[in-house]
């Protein structure tokens, strides 16, 4: 082998590795949260350096059905530019063959936000990459909240209706 195909084969695999660890996120939530029609989950804080090229993933666990759910991500400052899509995982956020459930979408220069319906029990991941804004370290945080299902804001609702009418009635009697 001479000189010049050392070379080239040694370019080659600097490239590709560069682009494995370009393309590989790091998983914020090794243990996933639960996230229920009660409680939150947060993304906690990452820093990212400037000019850095980042990709993160938020796991998080829905125990039984939820209506929706609701996330937002935000960074300071506002020259950073990132995506965030969510889909269906497993435990470990390999997404496999299942399709992207929704793309986050811009609210300002510093915020994505998503809302998704027809949240089924299992494991979800948010896929966020991007570029940090250049001379300052950036600081990305976000949650995801449950949208509570129409089913249990039906039952609520009918809840109240027998209240009142039980209300109503006690007082005809009276």
């Amino acid at each position: 082998m001479n000189a010049s195909s050392s070379l080239r084969n040694a370019a080659v695999a600097v490239s590709l590795l560069v682009a494995a660890s370009a393309a590989s996120a790091t998983a914020i939530n090794a243990s996933p949260f639960n996230l229920t029609d009660t409680t939150s989950v947060g993304f906690g804080q990452q820093s990212v350096n400037p000019s850095a090229s980042f990709a993160y993933e938020y796991i998080f666990n829905v125990p039984t059905a939820i209506g929706g759910v609701y996330s937002n991500i935000n960074w300071s400052p506002a020259s950073t530019t990132a995506t965030a899509t969510l889909f269906k995982s497993d435990s470990a956020g390999n997404q496999g063959v299942n399709p992207t459930l929704g793309t986050f979408t811009a609210t300002s220069g510093t915020n994505l936000v998503l809302s998704y319906t027809g949240i089924m029990s299992g494991y979800y991941t948010v896929s966020l990459k991007g570029t940090a804004g250049p001379g300052t370290t950036t600081l990305i945080s976000g949650q995801a909240s449950a949208i509570p299902a129409p089913a249990a804001l039906g039952l609520v609702g009918i809840g109240l209706l027998a209240l009142g009418l039980g209300r109503k009635a006690v007082k005809a009697k009276a």
